[in-house]
């Protein structure tokens, strides 16, 4: 389950110029966040029936004793700036949901988790499974997935310019 945001937030936070060379972009083109509402294996215990179970400031589900964490994810992974944004779902040990949850509550300040994804991404079918690394410090909504095992979204790296995040954006949300 897939939504597009074209928010306030998302707006706001849209890069008014490209990373990679400094040409202003147009405002629309990296304006929106792509938005998994739902983890797949939520989805899947939902339709056979099982409760979807309680959800911590729209960040921590718990359900049939599987915990999944919201995480931004940004493509490439290791351009902190990029105007590719991505909300997805991790599944995580009850351990580092519990951490997650003390960071929103400020009674931490820093954790980091690793996990595996609970959605594909669009664009990069197959991705479910994959394990990843995420980070979350009491200045972040939701933590951030810095590191990702699958081969296609490891080799992809921020320095392929202007047209190569907006060939990136169009294979994202082409799916959408």
């Amino acid at each position: 389950m897939l939504t597009f945001m074209e928010d306030k937030e998302a707006t706001d936070a849209a890069p008014r110029t490209c990373p990679c060379c400094g040409d202003l972009l147009p405002l629309g083109l990296f304006a929106h966040r792509l938005r998994v509402l739902l983890p797949k294996p939520l989805l899947d215990m939902n339709e056979a029936g099982y409760p979807l179970g309680a959800c911590y400031e729209g960040v921590v589900i718990c359900a049939a004793e599987r915990w999944f964490v919201a995480c931004d994810m940004t493509l490439p992974l290791d351009w902190d700036e990029s105007p590719i944004r991505l909300m997805v779902w991790v599944e995580v040990d009850h351990r580092f949901a519990k951490r997650v949850s003390r960071v929103i509550d400020r009674e931490e300040t820093h954790t980091e988790g690793m996990g595996a994804l609970a959605c594909d991404i669009p664009g990069f079918a197959g991705t479910i499974g994959a394990r990843v690394a995420f980070a979350m410090d009491d200045t972040q909504p939701r933590p951030r997935v810095r590191i990702c095992n699958d081969a296609r979204l490891k080799k992809m790296h921020g320095h392929g310019g202007h047209q190569g995040l907006a060939e990136l954006y169009r294979r994202c949300w082409s799916e959408g």
